[in-house]
């Protein structure tokens, strides 16, 4: 059987906070790009590089939009479909970001997407719901 390795970081684990923060409630990492390089023996020639785009947060408020729209089992009508809509396009970002950084290596496009991303999801959650009689 071959050992399976997993490692979890926090952001007491990875430096972000000071150790004497550290506790069961350390908070977990926010959302942006990370560059992980990790080594295997000799460090200094056997590694790896990439850059990951943590968009955790960013899906959760977009969730919670989309449950706080109140939808229901039948055809929407015109304003949850809306919702709907911009949702579905505001996660079509989000995932685009991730595949421009962690595919294709475009760095800034892809967080210039995701703030992109996160400005729509703002105003989403700021936007009054509209009822018809």
């Amino acid at each position: 059987m071959v050992p399976v390795f997993m490692l979890v970081r926090s952001a007491c684990s990875i430096g972000m906070l000071s150790s004497s923060n550290y506790s069961e409630s350390c908070p977990l990492l926010p959302d942006g790009l990370y560059h992980i390089r990790y080594s295997v023996s000799p460090n200094e020639l056997v590694f790896v590089e990439y850059d990951v785009l943590r968009t955790t947060c960013a899906i959760n408020r977009l969730n919670t939009v989309l449950c706080n729209s109140n939808i229901k089992c039948c055809l929407p009508d015109q304003e949850t479909q809306y919702i709907i809509d911009e949702c579905n396009l505001i996660r079509n970002f989000i995932l685009t970001a991730k595949l421009l950084v962690e595919n294709q290596h475009k760095v800034a496009d892809g967080i210039s997407m995701f703030r992109y991303a996160v400005s729509l999801i703002t105003k989403m959650e700021m936007r009054r719901p509209v009822r018809y009689c």
